[in-house]
C-alpha cells in the first residue's frame, strides 16, 4: 500500500518534500490518536536495562532451583550408599536414566 513513487536516484536525496509532508502529518495523527511507538533513547535504555535485569533474576532463580535439585540428588545417593553400601556414580546415573526415557520414546513410537 506504499503509494510513494521515489523522484531520484540520488541516494543522499531518498526524502523528496512530499515523503518528508507525508511522514510528518503520519507522525503527527499518531501523537492525537496515542498510538505514537518512537520511544526515546533514555526510555529506550531504561526498557532494555529492565529487561536485562529481569533475565538475571530469572537466572538467579534458576541458579536456585539447581542447587536445591544438586542437594536432592545428593542426599539420595547418600541414602542408597547407606542402605547398599554403593554410592552410585552421578554420570552413570544420568545416563541410564537418559537411555530408560529414550527407550520407552523408541517403544512409544513402534507401537504407532
Amino acid at each position: 500500500m506504499n503509494s510513494y513513487i521515489r523522484k531520484t536516484t540520488n541516494p543522499r536525496r531518498s526524502w523528496s518534500e512530499e515523503r518528508k509532508a507525508e511522514r510528518s502529518a503520519h507522525c503527527i495523527e499518531a501523537h492525537a490518536n496515542g498510538t505514537w511507538y518512537k520511544k526515546s533513547k533514555k526510555v529506550r535504555g531504561s526498557l532494555i536495562s529492565g529487561g536485562m535485569k529481569e533475565a538475571k533474576k530469572d537466572m538467579v532463580d534458576i541458579n536456585q532451583s539447581m542447587r536445591v535439585i544438586a542437594e536432592k540428588v545428593k542426599t539420595f545417593f547418600d541414602v542408597v550408599e547407606n542402605t547398599f553400601g554403593i554410592r552410585p556414580n552421578s554420570d552413570e546415573f544420568i545416563s541410564s536414566a537418559i537411555k530408560e526415557k529414550l527407550a520407552k520414546v523408541a517403544e512409544a513410537l513402534t507401537k504407532n
